[in-house]
């Protein structure tokens, strides 16, 4: 599982066989402490912590020379250190390492290194997150703006209709209604013509001035 990167798995897997009684080689264990300082996984160091403080009999029985225990403890400060626990030592995670000189942990200027590493993923961790939710939210911007856009344009169509419903009617002019208006345009200059001058009603002449 370490070779395809799944270490919060592995971590996993070796705290369950820890549980059952199981043991693994020195160099499994090396390899999953190795790891989880590498990946710099708080969820995955907090897990072996967990693993070694249940089972610590069985954590000794792999790391028995002094060189490893020197080895797991430095890697236990560092994974106290991944998970940001303060005041804590590795022999309170695994007794047997109490009887180890001072000199075999970690210095300051290492644990610094640590913490500043820490951080380092911390704020890595915090950006990418930042970007992601700058894209959710820009991708919801856009869904409000189009359904504004939407109900605006269904709005300014039913304006439109009303708008339209309240016109007068205007008759659309059929060629029958030309021809009777040229007609009447060729009566209208008999409208205002007078008599003829001489001409008398009932055969009567207009009486001489």
């Amino acid at each position: 599982m370490l070779s395809f990167r799944y270490l919060r798995n592995a971590v996993a897997t070796v705290a369950f066989g820890l549980k059952l009684g199981l043991t693994f080689s020195l160099r499994t264990m090396s390899q999953l402490l190795d790891n989880c300082v590498r990946a710099l996984d708080p969820k995955a160091a907090l897990g072996v912590l967990r693993a070694f403080a249940t089972e610590p009999s069985l954590v000794e029985a792999v790391f028995r020379r002094e060189c490893d225990q020197t080895y797991l403890a430095q890697r236990i400060q560092n994974l106290l250190d991944i998970c940001g626990i303060t005041g804590s030592s590795p022999a309170a995670v695994v007794p047997f390492l109490r009887d180890l000189p001072a000199s075999s942990m970690l210095s300051g200027r290492q644990r610094r290194g640590m913490g500043i590493a820490r951080m380092v993923r911390l704020v890595e961790q915090s950006r990418i997150k930042l970007e992601y939710f700058e894209t959710k939210l820009g991708s919801i911007r856009g869904c409000v703006v189009d359904t504004q856009l939407g109900t605006e344009a269904r709005r300014v169509a039913i304006e439109h209709a009303r708008h339209r419903k309240h016109m007068p009617k205007v008759k659309n002019e059929t060629a029958a209604d030309v021809s009777d208006s040229d007609k009447a345009e060729q009566l209208e200059p008999n409208w205002g013509q007078s008599r003829p001058l001489g001409s008398s009603r009932g055969g009567e002449k207009d009486p001489d001035p």
